[in-house]
């Protein structure tokens, strides 16, 4: 007999099609959707070629009756047409020269933006920005600009925070200089714009009113910075009760993302620390407003309408519901409903570990388990959902 069970379901990232949300989960590398007024997913189908571990892939983008999929840890781009259930694979070239594989959990790609009829990939640890053109079907890799750090001495990995659109180029903040880099979408040419002392390192950007906002985790530091005059401005009177996670204040990615809102405000999510903040650019000050439960790490948002924000937990089920009207804060969890068999699994025996008893599970017929190197995790995950912070 079948009856349906509801799992917890993480993801990193994800983007709105017809009026429901994709994503790639965490641990098992499925793609999936969900309702956006519910928040129960549904897994249409596992990605190709995946060891079914973290940070394989995620989702960069929809448009045109597909989901671009970007790889952070594999070699693959992957177009999921959603009408005819099928996927399309897209190798770049220098993925042969990039060590991500033998590097756990350095990525290749964290970010994308959709412009027009092109999706770009950014990098964070990758050496090229990728465009997938979705009226031909086709990826194209851009190396050259790269060639700006041609002098510098940089890390392997971790080159890049998450990148963002503004106009007509892609701004990305540097995790190893005192940098944000720009690149041009119509002439493909790279340009390093150096702000600040020597020492700052950027881990996020945002762009509000004809500037730009980084934080500097090191020195707890939001800095603007306008182009068009060249005007530095720092904040840097965080709250009291702010603090990194542990009780190293330069943990790298305190902060990982910023969204701007209402025009004058950015919101600062919580990656490897305990508030969630509001800056207030007019005044130039910055609230705790939300404290962020332990083991969570906020990285990225979405905006489901005009007035509420998503704010997405890579940790756990978890989301933050921002709603723009009443200031209001609001937890939801994202569930997914699956079939399993209802008879109950027991052994006679005496004394079993957990390995051999999940040998044990493996080989009993109905026991019909997607992803049966998950057994541990879901014994696991279902402790942790009965535990209380």
């Amino acid at each position: 007999m079948k009856e349906k069970a509801r799992f917890s379901i993480a993801f990193e990232n994800c983007v709105e099609y017809k009026e429901e949300l994709w994503f790639v989960s965490l641990g098992d590398t499925w793609l999936c959707k969900m309702s956006k007024k519910t928040y129960i997913a549904e897994k249409v189908c596992a990605i190709p070629h995946t060891e079914q571990i973290m940070y394989e892939y995620d989702v960069a983008s929809a448009g045109n009756g597909k989901i671009i999929i970007m790889p952070l840890m594999k070699k693959i781009i992957f177009s999921y047409d959603i009408d005819n259930h099928k996927f399309e694979e897209f190798d770049w070239n220098e993925a042969e020269t990039y060590v991500a594989e033998k590097e756990p959990y350095k990525v290749n790609f964290r970010s994308a933006v959709k412009k027009e009829n092109s999706t770009w990939i950014m990098p964070q640890s990758a050496r090229c920005i990728i465009e997938y053109d979705h009226l031909k079907n086709k990826i194209t890799e851009y190396t050259d600009w790269f060639h700006i750090f041609d002098g510098y001495q940089l890390e392997a990995n971790e080159l890049f925070g998450k990148g963002i659109l503004v106009k007509e180029s892609l701004w990305l903040p540097c995790l190893q200089l005192n940098a944000i880099v720009e690149f041009n979408t119509h002439t493909k040419k790279g340009k390093l714009h150096f702000i600040g002392e020597n020492d700052r390192r950027y881990t996020a950007i945002a762009y509000s009113k004809d500037c730009f906002w980084i934080i500097d985790n090191q020195k707890q530091v939001l800095t603007g910075w306008t182009p068009e005059t060249g005007i530095v401005t720092n904040i840097n009177a965080f709250p009291d009760e702010y603090e990194a996670d542990d009780s190293d204040k330069n943990t790298l990615f305190n902060i990982f993302y910023m969204q701007p809102i209402l025009n004058n405000y950015i919101l600062l999510l919580p990656s490897h620390s305990n508030q969630f903040l509001l800056v207030d650019l007019k005044k130039q000050t910055i609230s705790a407003v939300l404290k962020k439960r332990r083991g969570e790490s906020y990285i990225s948002a979405i905006w489901l309408n005009d007035s509420e924000l998503l704010c997405l937990s890579h940790k756990s089920n978890r989301c933050i519901l921002f709603s723009l009207k009443d200031r209001t804060f609001t937890e939801k969890e994202v569930y997914v409903d699956i079939e399993i068999s209802s008879e109950p699994l027991f052994v006679k025996h005496g004394n079993m570990s957990l390995q051999n008893y999940i040998d044990y599970v493996k080989k009993l017929e109905h026991a019909k388990i997607q992803n049966r190197n998950q057994c541990g995790s879901i014994i696991y995950n279902k402790i942790k959902e009965g535990q209380k912070y």
